[in-house]
This record gives structure tokens, sequence and C-alpha cells, in this order.
């Protein structure tokens, strides 16, 4: 195959409301495709003693996400509970230009902030079973490409893992937008 001819790396923007079981449907794709790259957030929220810095989540102060939100460094951002949120624009465009696929995992309001930042972004929402979900798969609440319902995980996965695309030994070019110039953390080893 030649390598023009290649599917680019793509990112996929799993959005779900609480209590759908993403994460377990994250691992079930990750366990299949164990290139894919998921984006850890960035959180102004305390760290926990058993949380290490950077497995699920980087810890920053509330100076720091907001220099990296008002300097465009964040894909998408939202506060809960009196802490911030984000994915680091810099670390997904790492990867990307790396020729990984990327998974990003945000609600829906978060993946409508990815669109708008990088149009190519592929966004699927992941439904609860009791949600009313449109027969043609398409996202009736707007805004996403596709919608899975996840009656049972490993249907879910199967049904998501066509929208991560694949892993490449060599990369295939990806159009990332231009970044601002400023620095933000570096992306960590993936």
């Amino acid at each position: 195959m030649r390598h023009d001819a290649r599917p680019a790396a793509r990112l996929t923007v799993i959005a779900a409301s609480s209590g759908v079981g993403v994460m377990s449907v994250i691992e079930l794709i990750r366990a299949r495709s164990p290139l894919l790259w998921l984006s850890v957030p960035l959180t102004t929220r305390p760290r926990r003693p058993s949380e290490p810095e950077g497995a699920q989540r980087h810890f920053v102060d509330r100076a720091e996400f907001e220099r990296l939100r008002a300097a465009g460094r964040l894909l998408e951002w939202t506060e809960i509970g009196g802490h911030l949120y984000g994915t680091s624009r810099t670390a997904v465009q790492a990867r990307l230009r790396a020729g990984r696929p990327v998974l990003l995992r945000t609600d829906p309001a978060g993946a409508r902030q990815v669109r708008t930042a990088m149009p190519q972004a592929r966004l699927v929402r992941l439904a609860g079973p009791a949600e009313r979900v449109a027969p043609d798969g398409h996202d009736p609440h707007g805004g996403c490409d596709a919608v899975v319902v996840n009656h049972l995980a490993e249907v879910a996965a199967g049904e998501l893992i066509d929208f991560v695309g694949c892993s490449f030994p060599v990369p295939a070019e990806y159009p990332v937008p231009a970044e601002p110039e400023t620095t933000g953390r570096p992306p960590a080893a993936g």
C-alpha cells in the first residue's frame, strides 16, 4: 500500500453523558487498537494521593489553565464544581502528526467545541440504553456524526472501532490547523 493511500490518523471524539458506561467501552476499544492514544485531560482539581500525575489527568493550577485557555491551547474546556477541565490541543496535535489515532472522551458540549476547533474530527455520541435514538443512527441533538447505543459494552465497542481508524507503521499526513506560538505543557510520552 502506498504511503499517500493510507487513511490519516484521525481524532475521534466520544461524547457521552455521565453513567452510560463510556470508560468500559473505551477500554474495549483500546484493547483492540493498542496504538490508539486516549487523551489525558487537564484539571485544576486537587490531585488525590492515589492519583499519579499524567495517568488519567494532568493537574495544573487555575492560573496555568487560564493561560492555556486564553492562548488557544485547549481544544475544549468546561467548569464543573468550581474546577476547570480541558483537553490540550498541543498533545492531541502531536499524536496526530506522529500518525497515531487519538480518542478524546468528553461531554456533548465539549464535543461541539472540538468540532469548532478541528472540523475534521469524527464525533460520536455514546447513548445509554434508555435514550431515544433516531433509526438512521444520526444524532437527533445535532453535531455528532453518529450515535451508538451502549446496550452491551462489547457491541458498542465493535460499532465504535470503525470510527477510531487504523494505525500504520509509517504516519500518514493529517491536516492539523496551525496553533499559537506560545508553549504549553509538553505532551506526555505515550
